[in-house]
């Protein structure tokens, strides 16, 4: 898996079934707290440990 931008991880996690964020998080008009890989339950050392980011990534293209 190459090192994936921000911008990646959120198109990712809004398509991952298996998205389980680490906590509720309300919505912010910054963007902040959009859903992203890097704030998911299965995402640890830059990883998801489900091993599905390769996966999602090869269908969108």
């Amino acid at each position: 898996m190459d090192n994936l931008n921000m911008s990646e991880l959120k198109a990712i996690a809004t398509r991952c079934s298996q998205y389980s964020p680490i906590e509720s998080q309300f919505t912010s008009s910054t963007g902040e707290n959009e859903d992203n890989c890097s704030k998911c339950n299965h995402y640890e050392n830059s990883k998801c440990t489900l091993d599905l980011i390769d996966e999602i990534r090869s269908n969108m293209q």
